[in-house]
């Protein structure tokens, strides 16, 4: 073989390696689940963000082939994977929890305890429902009517919970960001008094936190595109990095690309948001916490853990 074709033959051989392939498409909801992709929406020559309107409709874009990628609640990603026989794989976890206890600034709340014999109100059925349960009962503080428990009243949403606070009709209210910022800052008349982050990790030791949302992909694509996952998780974790350097920049652009936190808040609500970029294998003892967190206090629709294909290796 001459020298000549042997450099003709190694640029056919790299080229073949290295061609430009289209943009990942990646699924995103406004809010907080979409913050870890700020830094990454500039690259559209990567990376295709498609929006849509919330979780149940970012499931069926997974299931139609609609998208490539998305970062789902943890239960929404197992429930996928269940109902779809493995056509999606976890891949990274990317917000932990980020939940505190709000109450009237003149209250003597300042711990989980000191909740005892008065109204707690809180949002969601999913998760938020679990958690409470779980970490009341790892707490020994029981829960229901009267002076020796905590009284437990689920509202329509965390804006109602706040209204209710500011009236006077309740004594505390569980939120996450970014409705704990946007409390504070309209309501001066309010605190945070419990973080639940510490509340945890007192429990658990050295597992500090626990995931909320993760990062999937359609299994095909990981499999036969596995470079352009490759890149995907590169730029998350590197995206990931500089918001937690600096909360204000990447605020700026959560506004830029109009990702539905209010611009007033978005600084403190993104410094507050917990995210994370860590591996699904190194994640399965925490996801694993979540699911026995989640069927607390449930009688139906419970979590299974997945098997071990729905950890990306």
């Amino acid at each position: 073989m001459t020298k000549k074709t042997y450099v003709l033959l190694s640029v056919i051989f790299f080229a073949s390696h290295f061609v430009i392939s289209e943009p990942t498409r990646i699924g995103y909801v406004k809010g907080m689940t979409a913050v870890p992709f700020v830094y990454m929406m500039a690259e559209t020559d990567k990376f295709e963000f498609i929006e849509f309107s919330g979780v149940s409709a970012l499931v069926e874009g997974m299931k139609n082939g609609e998208i490539d990628a998305a970062n789902l609640p943890v239960n929404a990603a197992v429930s996928l994977y269940e109902k779809t026989s493995g056509a999606v794989v976890c891949i990274a976890v990317t917000q932990n929890i980020n939940y505190s206890v709000i109450s009237p600034e003149e209250s003597n709340v300042s711990s989980l305890s000191d909740l005892v014999g008065k109204k707690l109100l809180y949002s969601g059925n999913g998760f938020t429902s679990g958690f409470i349960s779980w970490i009341l009962g790892r707490n020994d503080i029981p829960s229901g009517q009267g002076e020796n428990g905590i009284q437990l009243e689920r509202t329509e949403s965390e804006a109602a919970a706040v209204t209710h606070l500011a009236n006077g009709t309740a004594d505390a209210g569980l939120l996450s960001e970014p409705a704990v910022s946007a409390a504070l800052s309209v309501n001066k008349k309010l605190r945070k008094c419990v973080d639940l982050q510490d509340a945890y990790a007192s429990i658990n030791g050295s597992r500090k936190s626990v995931p909320v949302t993760v990062l999937v992909a359609r299994t095909q694509f990981a499999e036969k595109s596995y470079d352009s996952l490759l890149l995907v998780v590169q730029h998350l974790e590197n995206s990931v990095s500089r918001i937690q350097r600096s909360p204000l920049k990447a605020a700026a652009l959560v506004k830029k690309y109009s990702l539905g936190i209010q611009p007033a808040v978005s600084g403190n609500a993104v410094s507050r948001g917990n995210f994370a970029c860590r591996s699904a294998k190194q994640s399965q003892p925490e996801i694993a916490a979540y699911i026995e967190i989640y069927n607390s206090g449930r009688t139906e629709k419970l979590l299974s853990m997945p098997d071990k294909r729905f950890f990306f290796q």
